[in-house]
Protein backbone atom coordinates (compact mmCIF):
# COMPACT_ATOMS: atom_id res chain seq x y z
CA UNK A 1 0.00 0.00 0.00
CA UNK A 2 1.53 3.26 -1.07
CA UNK A 3 1.27 6.16 1.60
CA UNK A 4 0.32 9.86 0.73
CA UNK A 5 3.83 11.05 2.28
CA UNK A 6 3.10 14.60 2.38
CA UNK A 7 -0.32 15.03 4.41
CA UNK A 8 1.17 11.89 6.93
CA UNK A 9 4.60 13.40 7.25
CA UNK A 10 3.16 17.06 8.31
CA UNK A 11 1.03 14.74 10.64
CA UNK A 12 3.94 12.81 11.77
CA UNK A 13 6.40 15.86 12.83
CA UNK A 14 3.64 16.83 15.82
CA UNK A 15 3.02 13.18 16.61
CA UNK A 16 5.58 13.19 19.62
CA UNK A 17 3.69 16.54 21.44
CA UNK A 18 0.53 14.42 21.29
CA UNK A 19 -1.06 13.09 24.65
CA UNK A 20 0.55 9.18 25.51
CA UNK A 21 -1.81 6.12 23.79
CA UNK A 22 -3.05 4.85 27.10
CA UNK A 23 -7.85 -0.80 21.16
CA UNK A 24 -7.64 1.18 18.06
CA UNK A 25 -10.02 3.67 16.74
CA UNK A 26 -11.18 1.01 14.28
CA UNK A 27 -9.87 -2.72 13.12
CA UNK A 28 -11.30 -5.87 13.83
CA UNK A 29 -11.14 -7.76 17.11
CA UNK A 30 -9.04 -11.11 17.02
CA UNK A 31 -7.89 -13.67 19.32
CA UNK A 32 -5.25 -14.14 16.84
CA UNK A 33 -2.38 -12.46 18.38
CA UNK A 34 -2.00 -13.84 22.24
CA UNK A 35 1.59 -12.30 23.18
CA UNK A 36 -1.10 -8.92 23.20
CA UNK A 37 -0.73 -8.45 27.30
CA UNK A 38 -2.60 -6.12 29.25
CA UNK A 39 -1.27 -4.96 32.11
CA UNK A 40 -3.27 -3.07 34.70
CA UNK A 41 -1.42 -0.58 37.47
CA UNK A 42 -4.62 -0.18 40.07
CA UNK A 43 -6.85 1.82 38.48
CA UNK A 44 -4.73 2.35 35.34
CA UNK A 45 -3.89 0.07 32.15
CA UNK A 46 -1.83 -0.22 29.25
CA UNK A 47 -1.33 -2.80 26.64
CA UNK A 48 2.27 -4.97 26.54
CA UNK A 49 3.67 -7.21 24.08
CA UNK A 50 5.20 -10.52 25.01
CA UNK A 51 8.24 -10.73 24.11
CA UNK A 52 9.66 -14.08 25.84
CA UNK A 53 7.85 -16.56 28.68
CA UNK A 54 8.45 -13.91 31.36
CA UNK A 55 8.85 -10.83 29.91
CA UNK A 56 6.53 -8.17 28.25
CA UNK A 57 7.56 -4.96 26.51
CA UNK A 58 5.75 -2.40 27.32
CA UNK A 59 6.19 2.19 26.60
CA UNK A 60 7.95 3.50 29.73
CA UNK A 61 4.93 6.42 29.65
CA UNK A 62 2.63 3.43 31.24
CA UNK A 63 5.13 3.80 34.47
CA UNK A 64 5.51 7.32 35.31
CA UNK A 65 6.54 6.85 39.28
CA UNK A 66 9.14 4.34 38.20
CA UNK A 67 11.63 5.86 35.48
CA UNK A 68 14.96 4.15 36.75
CA UNK A 69 12.89 0.97 36.84
CA UNK A 70 12.78 -1.27 39.17
CA UNK A 71 9.66 -2.97 41.64
CA UNK A 72 6.72 -1.45 40.45
CA UNK A 73 5.32 1.55 42.06
CA UNK A 74 1.73 -0.04 42.00
CA UNK A 75 0.57 -3.40 41.89
CA UNK A 76 0.76 -4.26 38.60
CA UNK A 77 -0.91 -7.62 36.74
CA UNK A 78 -0.58 -9.08 33.31
CA UNK A 79 -3.00 -11.02 31.71
CA UNK A 80 -3.03 -13.56 28.81
CA UNK A 81 -4.94 -15.02 26.37
CA UNK A 82 -3.90 -18.54 26.92
CA UNK A 83 -5.43 -20.78 24.72
CA UNK A 84 -8.68 -19.71 22.54
CA UNK A 85 -10.85 -22.71 21.28
CA UNK A 86 -13.76 -22.22 18.84
CA UNK A 87 -13.56 -18.33 19.56
CA UNK A 88 -14.10 -18.86 23.15
CA UNK A 89 -11.32 -17.97 25.97
CA UNK A 90 -10.70 -21.37 27.69
CA UNK A 91 -7.83 -20.05 29.81
CA UNK A 92 -6.88 -16.71 31.01
CA UNK A 93 -3.39 -16.50 32.65
CA UNK A 94 -2.51 -13.52 34.89
CA UNK A 95 0.82 -13.37 36.68
CA UNK A 96 2.34 -10.34 38.55
CA UNK A 97 5.07 -7.60 37.52
CA UNK A 98 8.21 -8.10 39.65
CA UNK A 99 10.67 -5.88 38.06
CA UNK A 100 10.90 -2.82 35.44
CA UNK A 101 14.05 -2.26 32.91
CA UNK A 102 13.68 0.36 31.53
CA UNK A 103 15.72 2.08 27.89
CA UNK A 104 17.28 5.35 28.86
CA UNK A 105 17.04 6.55 25.01
CA UNK A 106 13.69 5.66 24.35
CA UNK A 107 9.94 5.24 25.50
CA UNK A 108 10.33 1.45 26.21
CA UNK A 109 10.17 0.19 29.21
CA UNK A 110 10.65 -3.94 30.04
CA UNK A 111 8.47 -6.22 32.64
CA UNK A 112 9.81 -8.96 34.24
CA UNK A 113 6.61 -11.34 35.01
CA UNK A 114 6.95 -13.43 38.52
CA UNK A 115 5.88 -16.31 36.43
CA UNK A 116 5.94 -17.88 32.98
CA UNK A 117 3.71 -17.57 30.65
CA UNK A 118 3.81 -20.88 29.24
CA UNK A 119 1.00 -21.87 27.25
CA UNK A 120 1.70 -18.68 24.58
CA UNK A 121 4.31 -18.08 22.19
CA UNK A 122 6.31 -15.33 22.82
CA UNK A 123 6.26 -13.01 19.87
CA UNK A 124 9.72 -12.84 18.06
CA UNK A 125 11.60 -9.44 17.96
CA UNK A 126 12.89 -8.26 14.50
CA UNK A 127 16.14 -7.85 13.48
CA UNK A 128 15.67 -5.96 10.51
CA UNK A 129 14.65 -2.18 10.98
CA UNK A 130 11.23 -0.62 9.24
CA UNK A 131 11.06 1.36 5.89
CA UNK A 132 9.47 4.44 5.38
CA UNK A 133 6.35 2.59 3.08
CA UNK A 134 6.11 -0.64 4.88
CA UNK A 135 2.92 -1.97 6.38
CA UNK A 136 2.83 -3.07 10.05
CA UNK A 137 -0.16 -4.75 11.91
CA UNK A 138 -0.82 -2.74 15.09
CA UNK A 139 -2.42 -4.40 18.00
CA UNK A 140 -4.06 -2.84 21.51
CA UNK A 141 -6.30 -3.82 23.88
CA UNK A 142 -7.04 -0.09 24.75
CA UNK A 143 -10.53 2.19 24.06
CA UNK A 144 -11.94 2.23 20.55
CA UNK A 145 -14.38 4.21 19.10
CA UNK A 146 -17.42 3.94 20.96
CA UNK A 147 -16.24 1.86 24.37
CA UNK A 148 -14.84 3.50 27.22
CA UNK A 149 -13.43 0.80 29.16
CA UNK A 150 -10.70 -0.43 29.19
CA UNK A 151 -9.95 -4.46 30.09
CA UNK A 152 -8.12 -3.65 33.66
CA UNK A 153 -9.93 -6.81 35.00
CA UNK A 154 -10.70 -9.41 32.13
CA UNK A 155 -12.51 -12.41 33.79
CA UNK A 156 -11.67 -15.99 33.01
CA UNK A 157 -14.49 -16.52 30.99
CA UNK A 158 -13.64 -13.39 28.79
CA UNK A 159 -10.43 -12.34 28.44
CA UNK A 160 -8.88 -9.67 26.45
CA UNK A 161 -9.37 -9.50 23.26
CA UNK A 162 -6.85 -7.39 21.30
CA UNK A 163 -7.94 -4.99 18.38
CA UNK A 164 -5.74 -4.81 15.31
CA UNK A 165 -5.63 -2.60 12.14
CA UNK A 166 -2.98 -1.98 9.61
CA UNK A 167 -0.49 0.91 9.81
CA UNK A 168 2.13 2.56 7.18
CA UNK A 169 4.86 3.61 8.47
CA UNK A 170 5.17 7.30 7.63
CA UNK A 171 8.67 8.49 8.96
CA UNK A 172 11.46 6.50 11.03
CA UNK A 173 14.57 7.69 13.27
CA UNK A 174 16.90 5.56 15.33
CA UNK A 175 14.45 5.25 18.66
CA UNK A 176 11.06 5.82 16.78
CA UNK A 177 9.02 5.65 13.99
CA UNK A 178 5.38 7.64 12.86
CA UNK A 179 2.45 5.67 11.41
CA UNK A 180 -0.90 6.34 9.94
CA UNK A 181 -3.30 3.98 10.47
CA UNK A 182 -5.43 2.79 7.32
CA UNK A 183 -9.08 4.21 6.80
CA UNK A 184 -8.51 7.04 10.02
CA UNK A 185 -7.56 4.51 12.66
CA UNK A 186 -5.66 5.98 15.64
CA UNK A 187 -4.16 4.10 18.49
CA UNK A 188 -6.45 5.26 21.81
CA UNK A 189 -6.18 5.11 25.55
CA UNK A 190 -5.03 1.58 26.59
CA UNK A 191 -3.17 1.16 23.30
CA UNK A 192 0.27 2.23 24.63
CA UNK A 193 3.01 -0.79 24.59
CA UNK A 194 1.00 -3.09 22.47
CA UNK A 195 2.76 -4.81 19.34
CA UNK A 196 3.70 -3.48 16.29
CA UNK A 197 4.60 -6.10 13.87
CA UNK A 198 5.15 -7.22 10.39
CA UNK A 199 4.79 -10.75 8.66
CA UNK A 200 8.03 -12.11 7.66
CA UNK A 201 7.08 -15.38 5.74
CA UNK A 202 4.24 -16.58 7.90
CA UNK A 203 6.89 -15.13 11.00
CA UNK A 204 5.83 -12.36 13.30
CA UNK A 205 8.35 -9.86 14.41
CA UNK A 206 7.99 -7.39 16.35
CA UNK A 207 9.06 -3.94 15.35
CA UNK A 208 7.87 -1.44 17.51
CA UNK A 209 5.72 -1.02 20.58
CA UNK A 210 2.92 1.64 20.48
CA UNK A 211 4.23 4.60 22.06
CA UNK A 212 1.66 7.96 21.52
CA UNK A 213 -1.20 8.91 19.36
CA UNK A 214 -3.57 12.23 18.15
CA UNK A 215 -6.33 9.26 18.99
CA UNK A 216 -7.93 10.39 15.81
CA UNK A 217 -11.68 8.70 16.26
CA UNK A 218 -10.96 7.46 19.71
CA UNK A 219 -14.31 7.51 21.98
CA UNK A 220 -13.89 11.20 23.54
CA UNK A 221 -11.70 12.80 21.80
CA UNK A 222 -12.35 15.34 19.01
CA UNK A 223 -9.26 16.03 17.81
CA UNK A 224 -8.74 15.39 13.54
CA UNK A 225 -4.85 15.08 13.23
CA UNK A 226 -4.22 11.74 12.84
CA UNK A 227 -0.88 9.68 13.86
CA UNK A 228 0.92 7.17 15.96
CA UNK A 229 3.95 6.26 16.76
CA UNK A 230 6.36 3.52 17.98
CA UNK A 231 9.31 2.84 19.55
CA UNK A 232 11.71 0.45 17.86
CA UNK A 233 12.75 -2.56 19.30
CA UNK A 234 14.77 -4.14 16.71
CA UNK A 235 17.86 -3.01 17.02
CA UNK A 236 18.08 -3.89 21.01
CA UNK A 237 19.38 -7.32 20.24
CA UNK A 238 22.78 -6.60 22.62
CA UNK A 239 20.65 -5.04 25.25
CA UNK A 240 17.81 -7.66 25.10
CA UNK A 241 20.43 -10.82 24.94
CA UNK A 242 21.10 -11.22 28.73
CA UNK A 243 17.51 -11.02 29.96
CA UNK A 244 15.82 -12.90 26.66
CA UNK A 245 18.87 -15.16 25.79
CA UNK A 246 18.72 -16.12 22.13
CA UNK A 247 15.55 -15.04 21.52
CA UNK A 248 17.10 -10.83 20.24
CA UNK A 249 18.93 -12.71 17.94
CA UNK A 250 16.69 -14.66 15.96
CA UNK A 251 18.60 -17.77 14.02
CA UNK A 252 22.36 -18.39 12.74
CA UNK A 253 24.07 -20.93 11.33
CA UNK A 254 27.30 -20.17 12.43
CA UNK A 255 28.81 -20.29 15.85
CA UNK A 256 30.79 -17.82 17.78
CA UNK A 257 34.65 -18.23 17.80
CA UNK A 258 37.05 -16.74 20.12
CA UNK A 259 39.96 -14.94 18.43
CA UNK A 260 43.28 -16.57 18.57
CA UNK A 261 45.35 -16.20 21.51
CA UNK A 262 42.35 -14.77 23.22
CA UNK A 263 41.31 -15.03 26.61
CA UNK A 264 38.43 -17.67 27.38
CA UNK A 265 35.49 -16.29 27.98
CA UNK A 266 31.58 -16.74 27.60
CA UNK A 267 30.24 -15.53 24.65
CA UNK A 268 26.43 -14.52 23.90
CA UNK A 269 23.27 -16.99 23.15
CA UNK A 270 22.68 -17.23 19.40
CA UNK A 271 20.24 -19.66 18.21
CA UNK A 272 21.20 -22.68 15.30
CA UNK A 273 17.28 -22.24 14.32
CA UNK A 274 16.46 -25.71 15.96
CA UNK A 275 12.80 -25.68 17.08
CA UNK A 276 13.26 -28.46 19.59
CA UNK A 277 10.86 -29.62 22.58
CA UNK A 278 12.73 -29.84 26.10
CA UNK A 279 16.43 -30.50 26.23
CA UNK A 280 18.53 -31.56 23.75
CA UNK A 281 21.13 -34.17 23.51
CA UNK A 282 24.97 -33.49 22.32
CA UNK A 283 28.07 -35.10 22.08
CA UNK A 284 31.44 -34.47 20.71
CA UNK A 285 33.29 -37.18 18.65
CA UNK A 286 36.29 -34.65 17.21
CA UNK A 287 37.73 -31.31 18.22
CA UNK A 288 35.74 -28.90 16.30
CA UNK A 289 32.42 -31.40 15.89
CA UNK A 290 29.13 -31.51 17.46
CA UNK A 291 26.25 -34.05 17.09
CA UNK A 292 23.14 -32.79 18.42
CA UNK A 293 19.91 -34.93 18.83
CA UNK A 294 16.58 -33.44 19.62
CA UNK A 295 12.98 -34.27 20.30
CA UNK A 296 10.86 -32.31 17.91
CA UNK A 297 7.30 -30.91 18.39
CA UNK A 298 6.41 -33.83 16.33
CA UNK A 299 7.81 -36.22 18.88
CA UNK A 300 10.23 -37.12 16.19
CA UNK A 301 14.10 -37.82 16.62
CA UNK A 302 16.03 -35.20 15.01
CA UNK A 303 20.26 -34.74 14.15
CA UNK A 304 22.34 -32.26 12.99
CA UNK A 305 26.56 -32.11 12.62
CA UNK A 306 28.14 -29.07 13.52
CA UNK A 307 31.10 -28.97 11.54
CA UNK A 308 33.37 -26.76 9.57
CA UNK A 309 31.10 -24.06 11.33
CA UNK A 310 28.13 -24.78 9.79
CA UNK A 311 25.00 -26.67 11.36
CA UNK A 312 23.52 -29.71 8.62
CA UNK A 313 20.42 -30.12 7.32
CA UNK A 314 17.93 -32.04 10.00
CA UNK A 315 18.16 -35.91 9.88
CA UNK A 316 14.69 -37.32 10.80
CA UNK A 317 15.63 -40.59 12.66
CA UNK A 318 12.05 -41.52 13.36
CA UNK A 319 9.84 -41.59 16.90
CA UNK A 320 10.13 -44.13 19.66
CA UNK A 321 10.95 -42.02 22.64
CA UNK A 322 8.49 -40.85 24.98
CA UNK A 323 11.33 -38.60 26.84
CA UNK A 324 13.89 -35.97 25.85
CA UNK A 325 17.67 -38.05 24.12
CA UNK A 326 20.37 -38.83 25.92
CA UNK A 327 23.66 -39.37 23.19
CA UNK A 328 27.34 -40.33 24.07
CA UNK A 329 29.94 -40.99 21.31
CA UNK A 330 32.99 -43.63 22.06
CA UNK A 331 34.59 -42.99 18.86
CA UNK A 332 34.51 -41.18 15.37
CA UNK A 333 31.56 -42.54 13.56
CA UNK A 334 29.69 -44.16 16.87
CA UNK A 335 26.81 -42.60 18.41
CA UNK A 336 24.67 -44.22 21.28
CA UNK A 337 21.04 -42.87 21.89
CA UNK A 338 19.18 -43.47 24.68
CA UNK A 339 15.68 -41.97 25.66
CA UNK A 340 12.39 -43.83 27.92
CA UNK A 341 10.33 -45.72 25.88
CA UNK A 342 6.52 -45.17 25.39
CA UNK A 343 5.99 -48.03 27.81
CA UNK A 344 8.52 -46.06 30.61
CA UNK A 345 11.21 -49.03 29.61
CA UNK A 346 15.32 -47.60 28.66
CA UNK A 347 14.89 -47.70 24.84
CA UNK A 348 18.73 -47.63 22.69
CA UNK A 349 19.41 -47.03 19.23
CA UNK A 350 22.89 -46.57 17.91
CA UNK A 351 25.00 -45.66 14.66
CA UNK A 352 28.11 -47.75 13.76
CA UNK A 353 27.51 -46.05 9.77
CA UNK A 354 24.01 -46.77 9.62
CA UNK A 355 21.56 -46.33 12.11
CA UNK A 356 20.39 -49.42 14.46
CA UNK A 357 16.58 -49.54 15.15
CA UNK A 358 15.31 -48.70 18.81
CA UNK A 359 15.88 -51.63 21.29
CA UNK A 360 14.10 -52.31 24.66
CA UNK A 361 17.08 -52.67 27.36
CA UNK A 362 14.16 -53.29 30.21
CA UNK A 363 13.78 -51.82 33.57
CA UNK A 364 10.89 -49.32 34.37
CA UNK A 365 12.33 -45.03 34.77
CA UNK A 366 10.80 -42.01 35.56
CA UNK A 367 12.83 -39.28 33.20
CA UNK A 368 15.05 -39.18 30.73
CA UNK A 369 18.22 -41.01 31.00
CA UNK A 370 21.85 -40.01 30.89
CA UNK A 371 24.86 -41.56 29.70
CA UNK A 372 28.73 -41.49 29.68
CA UNK A 373 31.70 -43.84 28.02
CA UNK A 374 35.47 -43.67 29.38
CA UNK A 375 35.92 -45.62 25.73
CA UNK A 376 35.47 -48.10 23.23
CA UNK A 377 32.97 -50.64 23.85
CA UNK A 378 32.42 -48.92 27.18
CA UNK A 379 28.54 -47.61 28.34
CA UNK A 380 27.37 -46.61 31.46
CA UNK A 381 24.25 -45.67 31.75
CA UNK A 382 21.96 -44.20 34.65
CA UNK A 383 18.29 -43.76 35.07
CA UNK A 384 15.99 -42.39 37.63
CA UNK A 385 13.74 -45.76 38.77
CA UNK A 386 9.58 -45.38 40.42
CA UNK A 387 11.53 -45.39 43.52
CA UNK A 388 13.42 -42.36 43.01
CA UNK A 389 16.44 -43.81 43.46
CA UNK A 390 19.50 -43.75 40.90
CA UNK A 391 19.79 -46.79 38.65
CA UNK A 392 23.12 -48.13 36.58
CA UNK A 393 22.72 -50.20 33.40
CA UNK A 394 26.51 -51.15 31.78
CA UNK A 395 28.01 -52.12 29.04
CA UNK A 396 31.19 -53.86 27.91
CA UNK A 397 30.74 -55.80 25.30
CA UNK A 398 27.00 -57.30 26.87
CA UNK A 399 24.91 -55.54 28.92
CA UNK A 400 24.89 -55.95 32.80
CA UNK A 401 21.72 -56.02 35.11
CA UNK A 402 20.56 -52.94 36.67
CA UNK A 403 22.14 -51.60 39.82
CA UNK A 404 20.48 -49.41 42.46
CA UNK A 405 22.76 -46.71 43.32
CA UNK A 406 20.27 -44.97 46.24
CA UNK A 407 19.42 -41.17 46.71
CA UNK A 408 16.35 -39.68 46.04
CA UNK A 409 16.03 -37.38 42.59
CA UNK A 410 13.74 -35.22 41.08
CA UNK A 411 14.90 -35.00 37.82
CA UNK A 412 17.23 -36.93 35.33
CA UNK A 413 20.51 -37.28 36.35
CA UNK A 414 23.86 -36.15 34.57
CA UNK A 415 27.00 -37.99 33.60
CA UNK A 416 30.16 -37.73 31.91
CA UNK A 417 34.02 -39.48 32.05
CA UNK A 418 37.19 -38.03 32.17
CA UNK A 419 38.67 -41.14 31.74
CA UNK A 420 39.16 -45.10 32.36
CA UNK A 421 37.23 -45.93 35.61
CA UNK A 422 35.70 -42.10 36.33
CA UNK A 423 32.68 -41.46 36.06
CA UNK A 424 31.35 -38.44 37.57
CA UNK A 425 26.68 -37.86 38.10
CA UNK A 426 25.17 -35.00 39.12
CA UNK A 427 21.60 -35.39 40.20
CA UNK A 428 19.02 -32.84 41.93
CA UNK A 429 17.43 -33.93 45.17
CA UNK A 430 14.66 -33.70 47.01
CA UNK A 431 15.70 -30.13 48.54
CA UNK A 432 16.43 -28.98 45.32
CA UNK A 433 19.86 -28.84 45.78
CA UNK A 434 22.98 -30.25 43.55
CA UNK A 435 24.41 -34.04 44.40
CA UNK A 436 27.18 -35.54 42.81
CA UNK A 437 28.37 -39.12 43.56
CA UNK A 438 30.92 -41.16 41.40
CA UNK A 439 32.79 -43.75 40.32
CA UNK A 440 36.46 -44.08 41.23
CA UNK A 441 37.62 -47.55 41.00
CA UNK A 442 34.67 -47.96 43.69
CA UNK A 443 31.71 -45.77 43.95
CA UNK A 444 31.69 -42.49 45.85
CA UNK A 445 29.04 -40.13 47.38
CA UNK A 446 26.23 -38.92 47.60
CA UNK A 447 27.27 -35.41 48.27
CA UNK A 448 25.46 -32.05 48.65
CA UNK A 449 26.77 -28.99 46.75
CA UNK A 450 23.91 -26.81 47.67
CA UNK A 451 22.44 -24.44 45.39
CA UNK A 452 18.59 -24.31 43.95
CA UNK A 453 17.73 -26.04 40.76
CA UNK A 454 14.47 -26.00 38.60
CA UNK A 455 15.76 -28.09 35.73
CA UNK A 456 17.57 -31.25 35.57
CA UNK A 457 22.17 -30.43 35.46
CA UNK A 458 24.09 -31.10 32.92
CA UNK A 459 27.67 -31.73 33.05
CA UNK A 460 30.62 -31.78 31.00
CA UNK A 461 34.72 -32.22 30.66
CA UNK A 462 37.38 -31.33 28.53
CA UNK A 463 39.79 -33.27 30.30
CA UNK A 464 41.09 -35.23 33.62
CA UNK A 465 40.30 -33.07 36.44
CA UNK A 466 37.98 -30.76 34.71
CA UNK A 467 34.29 -30.57 35.02
CA UNK A 468 31.86 -28.14 34.52
CA UNK A 469 27.95 -28.17 35.76
CA UNK A 470 24.98 -26.49 34.27
CA UNK A 471 21.50 -25.88 35.06
CA UNK A 472 18.49 -23.44 35.47
CA UNK A 473 18.01 -21.36 38.48
CA UNK A 474 14.57 -20.35 40.34
CA UNK A 475 14.30 -17.18 37.11
CA UNK A 476 14.85 -19.61 34.51
CA UNK A 477 18.16 -18.38 33.99
CA UNK A 478 21.59 -20.64 33.65
CA UNK A 479 23.93 -21.59 36.66
CA UNK A 480 27.47 -22.58 36.01
CA UNK A 481 29.30 -24.67 38.47
CA UNK A 482 32.98 -25.92 37.64
CA UNK A 483 35.85 -28.15 39.65
CA UNK A 484 39.40 -27.99 38.56
CA UNK A 485 41.29 -29.48 41.64
CA UNK A 486 38.62 -27.17 43.68
CA UNK A 487 34.91 -26.49 43.47
CA UNK A 488 33.86 -23.00 42.15
CA UNK A 489 30.67 -21.52 43.48
CA UNK A 490 27.81 -21.16 41.38
CA UNK A 491 27.88 -18.50 38.44
CA UNK A 492 25.05 -16.58 36.67
CA UNK A 493 25.47 -16.81 33.11
CA UNK A 494 22.14 -15.24 32.29
CA UNK A 495 19.90 -16.64 29.58
CA UNK A 496 16.57 -17.69 29.85
CA UNK A 497 15.77 -21.25 29.53
CA UNK A 498 12.28 -23.45 28.54
CA UNK A 499 14.18 -26.42 29.44
CA UNK A 500 17.31 -28.19 31.35
CA UNK A 501 20.39 -27.13 29.36
CA UNK A 502 22.76 -29.65 28.10
CA UNK A 503 27.06 -29.39 27.63
CA UNK A 504 29.42 -30.44 25.59
CA UNK A 505 32.95 -30.06 24.94
CA UNK A 506 35.48 -31.14 22.33
CA UNK A 507 38.66 -29.84 24.05
CA UNK A 508 40.45 -27.77 26.30
CA UNK A 509 38.88 -24.48 27.42
CA UNK A 510 35.83 -25.33 25.30
CA UNK A 511 32.22 -25.84 26.26
CA UNK A 512 29.35 -25.72 24.72
CA UNK A 513 26.04 -25.49 26.48
CA UNK A 514 22.73 -25.68 24.27
CA UNK A 515 19.29 -25.07 25.70
CA UNK A 516 15.52 -24.90 24.79
CA UNK A 517 14.82 -20.82 24.49
CA UNK A 518 11.13 -19.22 24.16
CA UNK A 519 8.99 -19.95 20.87
CA UNK A 520 10.34 -23.69 21.39
CA UNK A 521 14.11 -22.21 19.61
CA UNK A 522 17.34 -24.31 20.39
CA UNK A 523 19.53 -21.40 22.30
CA UNK A 524 23.18 -22.03 22.17
CA UNK A 525 26.45 -20.14 24.53
CA UNK A 526 29.79 -20.40 24.13
CA UNK A 527 32.74 -21.00 26.70
CA UNK A 528 35.99 -20.45 24.55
Amino acid sequence: MRVRRSAVLAAAILVASATPALGLSGGTVSDDYPFTVWLSMDGRGCSGTLIDTRWVATAADCFPENPQGGAPARRTSASVVRTIRDGNVVEVGSAQVVNLVPRSDRNLMLAELDAPATRVQPIKVATTGPATGEVLRVAGLGRTTTEWGAPTQPSPAQGPSARSHTFSVTATNPSEISLLGDNGVDACKGDAGGPEFRDANGTRELVAVTGRSWQHGCVGVSETRQGTTGTRVDDLGTWLRPMLGCLADGPSDGMPVPPAGGVPRWYGWDSPDIPVSGAPAVTSSASGRIDLFAKGADNVLYHRTYQNNAWSAAESLGDGMASEPAVVSWAPGRFDVFARGYDNSLQHKWFDGSWHPWESLGGIIKYAPTVASWGPGRLDVFAVGVNDALHHMAFDGAWHDWENLGGTLTASPAAVSWGPNRIDIFARGGDNALYHMGWDNGWFGWENHGGYLTSAPTVTSWGANRLDVFAADRNSRLLHYSWEGQWFGFQDNAGRLTSAPTAVSWGPNRVDVFAAGTSNALCHTVFG
